[in-house]
């Protein structure tokens, strides 16, 4: 078979296989929304900016980071607030510089900051400690988490 012709096929072979289902009854994957939460923002604790929510099943806690006024809120089934982690600053002891993500793993709650830097709370919002970016020859001391999976975590 001469390369020209391997080419078509193959075209030929990927068009067919992405082309997708053209009759009603064939498979198609969509996302089907189940429920909605309408988070409640009383005039004290509106949210600013966010673009990461982690959720906890046991009981129903949604922990969303705001970037703009620098804390976690947490928020129960019913989207009312329920608790506030850390507070605006930068260097003191349970402040948060412009929290980005949230996990929560066991009793403990990491946020991740700018400037490579997280704090680590317990649920009830007492500040443990915090981790700031330092490194290890070329490596990072932490890894935080990528797709929502804790990968690696130095704390020293």
């Amino acid at each position: 078979m001469s390369g020209r012709c391997v080419w078509s096929v193959g075209l030929l072979l990927l068009w067919l296989g992405c082309s997708g289902a053209s009759e009603p009854g064939g498979f198609r994957a969509m996302l089907v929304p189940v429920d909605t939460i309408h988070l409640q923002e009383p005039d004290t604790l509106f949210l600013g900016e966010f673009l990461w929510v982690e959720v906890e099943l046991q009981p129903f806690r949604l922990y969303v980071p705001d970037l703009r006024l620098r804390r976690v809120v947490v928020y129960d089934s019913l989207g009312r607030p329920v608790q506030v982690i850390g507070r605006p600053g930068t260097e003191a002891p349970g402040t948060l510089y412009r929290a980005a993500q949230v996990l929560v793993h066991g009793n403990l709650v990491y946020v991740q900051q700018e400037y490579s830097r997280v704090s680590r709370f317990t649920k009830t919002g007492r500040f443990i400690d915090r981790l700031s970016g330092r490194s290890y020859g070329s490596m990072p001391a932490f890894v935080l988490w990528t797709r929502g999976i804790l990968s690696c975590l130095l704390w020293r």
